[in-house]
C-alpha cells in the first residue's frame, strides 16, 4: 500500500500536502471525531502511485524535514511601527515580513479566522489589504487543504511567481516536500513559528458556547488590551458583545498549556521541536529577559542565509528594530520544543471522553489530573488574575 493509509510510527499532522499532489483526488480531508483535520484514503480512487506519501510527514527521514534551527542565527527584534506591534500577536516581525513580501511581488500564504465557519484557513494573499488579515496568532489547526491546492495550481501556471508562506513547521514540511517533489522552480520564503500544538476545534466550540457566543464577528486570540503576556482571548458578535478573559480564568488556555487535548501528532512531532524546513523560524521571546516588556517581542531564528538576508533588510530598511543577538539555545529554553510526556495523551484522552460527554469545557479541564505543584501555581495565577491590572503587572515585575 503506497499511500497515507500505510502503518507509520508517526500521525498525520493535517498539513494537506498530499490532498494537494493526489492526481486522483482520493484523498479525503476532513475533522475527526475529536476536531482535528486529518487526511484519509478513498481506497476506489487511490491508484497506489505513492506520491501522497512523497510529501508526507509520516514517511520521510528526519534528514529530509529540515535543518537544525540550533544552527541557526538568533536575534530578539520588534517591528519599528508602534501600531503594528498594537496589532499583531508579539513583536509584529510576522507582518512586517509578509509586507515586505508584498512589496517585491510575492504573493503570500498565511492564516486567516473565517467567521462563516469559525475556522482557521490558510489563504493566498495578493495585496496589503488581504495580509492585514493574517495579523495575530490564532490558537486552531488552520485548515490547508485549498490553500495547499491554491499553491500548487499557482506555481504551475506561474513558474517565475514567487510564493512567501507562513505557517506552523508541519505544514511548512509539506509546502516544501510539495514544491521539491513536483520539480518546480518558484522562488520560495518560508516563515515557520515555534509551536506548541494545535488545540481541537471540540475545545474551541466548547469554549465559545461556554463564554455565550453563538456567531463571531471578531476574535483576537491575544488581544493587547491586556499586557502581552496575558494571553487575553477577546470576543465581540454583530451584536457589539464583547469578551476579554486572560488566560488565567480562560478554560481555552488552560487545557493548551497544560499540553492536554493537542493533536495526538503533536505529542512527538519532529518538527515541532528543533526541526524546520522554513527559511525563518518566529515566535515570542519568552522568558526573564524581556519580562517587563508588556508590548511584545519576537524570537526570531534565521535558519537560512536567506532568512538572515531578509532579516537584515528589514532592519537595515528601519522597518524592523533588532535589539539584541540572541542564541537559539536561550530562545528554546522557554519553547515547546521537546516531547510531551505519555500522561499528556492519557490526560487527552480523558479529557475528550469528558468533553464529549458534557459538552461542558469547564469540567473537562477539571476532569483529569495534575501535580499538587502545578495545580498551586496555577491556582495562584487565578487568584492573582482577578487583582486589578496595576497590581498584577507590579507583581510581574518583582
Amino acid at each position: 500500500m503506497k499511500n497515507v493509509g500505510a502503518p507509520s510510527q508517526f500521525t498525520c499532522t493535517g498539513c494537506a500536502a498530499c490532498k494537494a499532489i493526489c492526481p486522483t483526488n482520493a484523498i479525503d480531508y476532513s475533522k475527526t471525531e475529536d476536531g482535528f483535520f486529518e487526511a484519509s484514503v478513498d481506497s476506489t480512487k487511490c491508484v497506489d502511485c505513492g506520491k501522497c506519501q512523497t510529501v508526507c510527514y509520516k514517511y520521510i527521514s528526519i534528514e529530509q524535514m529540515g535543518r537544525s534551527i540550533f544552527q541557526g542565527t538568533a536575534i530578539s527584534a520588534k517591528s519599528s511601527d508602534a501600531q503594528c506591534i498594537q496589532g499583531c500577536t508579539s513583536g509584529g516581525i510576522a507582518h512586517e515580513i509578509a509586507k515586505w513580501g508584498i512589496e517585491n511581488q510575492y504573493w503570500v500564504a498565511g492564516t486567516v479566522y473565517d467567521y462563516q465557519t469559525n475556522l482557521a484557513k490558510m489563504e493566498v494573499a495578493r495585496t496589503f489589504e488581504e495580509i492585514e488579515e493574517f495579523r495575530g496568532s490564532k490558537y486552531l489547526q488552520s485548515k490547508s487543504d485549498e490553500a495547499m491546492i491554491d499553491l500548487l495550481d499557482i506555481a504551475k501556471k506561474h513558474p517565475e511567481q514567487k510564493i512567501m508562506v507562513f505557517g506552523v513547521p508541519c505544514q511548512i514540511l509539506g509546502v516544501k516536500r510539495l514544491f521539491e517533489t513536483s520539480n518546480l522552480k518558484n522562488e520560495l520564503l518560508l516563515v515557520d513559528l515555534f509551536c506548541h500544538g494545535v488545540p481541537s476545534y471540540l475545545t474551541w466550540n466548547a469554549y465559545l458556547k461556554e463564554r455565550g457566543f453563538e456567531t463571531l464577528k471578531r476574535v483576537d486570540f491575544r488581544s493587547k488590551k491586556m499586557p502581552w503576556h496575558f494571553f487575553a482571548i477577546e470576543l465581540q458578535d454583530d451584536r457589539q458583545k464583547t469578551d476579554l478573559l486572560p488566560s488565567a480564568q480562560n478554560s481555552f488556555y488552560k487545557v493548551f498549556f497544560d499540553n492536554v487535548g493537542l493533536h495526538r501528532s503533536c505529542s512527538d512531532c519532529q518538527v515541532r521541536k528543533g526541526t524546520s524546513s522554513a527559511d525563518i523560524r518566529l515566535g515570542d521571546y519568552w522568558g526573564k529577559k524581556y519580562k517587563n516588556d508588556f508590548e511584545g517581542v519576537s524570537a526570531c531564528v534565521a535558519v537560512t542565509e536567506k532568512g538572515n538576508a531578509i532579516l537584515q533588510t528589514l532592519s537595515e530598511s528601519g522597518k524592523i528594530t533588532i535589539l539584541d543577538k540572541e542564541t537559539v539555545d536561550d530562545i528554546a529554553k522557554a519553547q515547546s520544543v521537546e516531547d510531551y510526556p505519555s500522561s499528556c495523551q492519557e490526560k487527552t484522552q480523558q479529557y475528550f471522553k469528558v468533553l464529549k460527554d458534557t459538552k461542558k469545557l469547564k469540567v473537562a479541564s477539571r476532569s483529569y489530573s495534575l501535580s499538587s505543584k502545578i495545580y498551586m501555581k496555577e491556582l495562584a495565577k487565578k487568584w492573582i488574575s482577578y487583582l486589578p491590572l496595576a497590581i498584577q503587572i507590579a507583581i510581574r515585575k518583582i
